[in-house]
Order: C-alpha cells, then sequence, then structure tokens
C-alpha cells in the first residue's frame, strides 16, 4: 500500500508541473486545490502548504514517521475528504485529456 501510494504521488507530483504550466486557468485552480491547502497572501507572496497526502516526507524517515504515514494512508481512504480528492483527479485528468487533444488536432 505505501509502495502504491508513493508511486501515484511521485507520478501526479512528475505531471502536475507540466499541466499547470500548459494548463488553461481551470486546469491550474484544479491543480492547486488538489495539492495544496492553507493558502495565505502575504506581502503580495502566495505562500502554500501541502495538503495530505503530498506533505513532504524526510528521505530516512524513522519506524514513527512510517507507522504515522502508514496511518494516515489507511483512514485517509475512509473520509470525504478522500473521496472529494479522488473526484478532483478524475476532474483534472478528463481536462487534459480534452487540452492534449485539442492540441494534437490543431
Amino acid at each position: 500500500m505505501i509502495e502504491r501510494t508513493r508511486k501515484f504521488l511521485s507520478g501526479f507530483s512528475n505531471r502536475a508541473i507540466s499541466w499547470f504550466n500548459e494548463g488553461d486557468v481551470q486546469t491550474k485552480r484544479l491543480i492547486l486545490e488538489i495539492a495544496s491547502s492553507n493558502l495565505f497572501l502575504r506581502d503580495k507572496k502566495l505562500l502554500i502548504e501541502a495538503a495530505k497526502p503530498f506533505s513532504e516526507c524526510p528521505r530516512i524517515p524513522s519506524s514513527s514517521t512510517l507507522s504515522t504515514f502508514v496511518e494516515e494512508v489507511r483512514t485517509l481512504q475512509h473520509t470525504d475528504y478522500f473521496f472529494g480528492l479522488v473526484h478532483k483527479l478524475k476532474l483534472l485528468l478528463a481536462m487534459v485529456e480534452k487540452n492534449e487533444g485539442l492540441k494534437s488536432a490543431a
């Protein structure tokens, strides 16, 4: 379960950058909704925290960090937040596929 989650987060992170750079305003907004929380504007700078499950994990985590992560993943999948996240990810993928289809047709 941890490895699947890690692969998903890594894949999303790698693709989200190009989707954000190439996307329209709606795509950019959706990526921010999915991957961030606690947006805060200070001195004309936008400060963003990573949303669960996108927060950074240490390269060499301790066993307590890993057990906390496993528990968060295990309990997250049964929450309204998780179902909302899955819905937003499906919307994002549909938007990206549509945009890529428009680019290849042009």
